[in-house]
C-alpha cells in the first residue's frame, strides 16, 4: 500500500535525522569495532557540501533529498539491527569458451559470447557485528533507471 510505504518512509527519515541531530554526542556503531559520535558523522557529511551540520540535517528532513551513509548508520543504531547495502553490478554468464568476465578463450563456441545478468555486490554491513542477533535490513544502491535498464548499461555506482 503506497500510503503505508510513504508514512513508514517519513517516520524512518525523521528517526534517522533525530538520531543525528538531537543527541550530537551519541556514540553510533558503524561496522566492526568502529564508532563515531553523531556530530562528527554529520559534520563530515556536511563538509562535503560546504554547509553546516545543522543545514545538512535540515536538508535531510526534506523528502526531496536522498539520504546516504550517515542516515543509514543512524537507522541501524535506532532500529538496533544491521543494514546491508548492495550495489548492482553485471556479469557475463559463462558459455562454452567464455569466462565470468566475458573474455573468450579462443575456442569455437559457435559465436556465443555469453549473456549479461545483474548481480548484487555487498558494499557495507552497517551495525555488524554489534546488532547481528537481529535480521538485517537490505538496501539496494542502484541506477535510478533500474529495473528498466539492461545489465551492463547501469551506472558504475548507484545514484539511488
Amino acid at each position: 500500500n503506497t500510503t503505508t510505504l510513504r508514512t513508514t518512509s517519513r517516520l524512518l527519515r525523521t528517526r534517522a535525522v533525530d538520531c543525528l541531530s538531537k543527541r550530537p554526542r551519541r556514540i553510533l556503531f558503524l561496522q566492526g569495532r568502529e564508532c563515531l559520535q553523531a556530530d562528527e558523522l554529520v559534520e563530515a557529511a556536511a563538509a562535503q557540501y560546504n554547509i553546516t551540520g545543522e543545514e545538512y540535517c535540515g536538508l535531510m528532513r526534506k523528502e526531496s533529498y536522498w539520504g546516504g551513509g550517515p542516515e543509514i548508520v543512524a537507522l541501524c543504531n535506532v532500529l538496533r539491527r544491521p543494514i546491508h547495502v548492495y550495489e548492482l553490478t553485471s556479469s557475463v554468464v559463462s558459455g562454452s569458451g567464455v569466462d565470468s568476465d566475458g573474455n573468450s578463450d579462443g575456442s569455437n563456441n559457435g559465436g556465443f559470447e555469453g549473456k549479461k545478468e545483474f548481480e548484487l555486490r555487498r558494499m557495507a554491513c552497517f551495525g555488524s557485528p554489534k546488532f547481528d542477533r537481529r535480521e538485517p535490513l537490505h538496501i539496494l544502491s542502484a541506477d535510478s533507471r533500474f529495473p528498466d535498464i539492461a545489465p551492463g548499461r547501469q551506472l558504475r555506482s548507484g545514484n539511488h
